[in-house]
Order: structure tokens, then sequence, then C-alpha cells
């Protein structure tokens, strides 16, 4: 139930059936954050768009992130 990763910044990150967002630390593999979406399962790989990440659920929902 994971989306495909995605490497942003110092993090790698990928999404889950229960819509949440997972970033995990490049180097160590160790968690970072966790962000919730609409509950609903991430569809697609996130996606980079310059410094924003965008994250799409089942719902419809369209997230967008900034991570730091």
């Amino acid at each position: 139930g994971l989306s495909a990763p995605v490497s942003t910044g110092s993090a790698v990150v990928f999404g889950d059936i229960e819509g949440y967002v997972h970033f995990l630390d490049r180097e160590t593999g160790k968690p970072v954050l966790r962000l919730p979406t609409d509950g609903s399962e991430i569809v697609a790989p996130p996606v980079v768009a310059g410094t924003t990440l965008l994250v799409l659920t089942r719902r419809g929902g369209l997230f967008a992130f900034r991570p730091e």
C-alpha cells in the first residue's frame, strides 16, 4: 500500500494507503515527518514542482506541501 518514492531535498517521500505522506531521511532512512491528507489512498507518486510537493488522493484531493 505505498506509492512510488520521490527524492526531494534531504528526504525520500512516499504516500500510503491511509493517506499519509512519509518523509524519510535520505542518508539514514529514519522517519523525519508524517503528514495527513484526506484519509484516502495516495494514488500516484508524489510530484516535485520547484519547492512544492504535490500529492493526489483517491478522493480527488490534491495536496501541496513545502518541505524544508
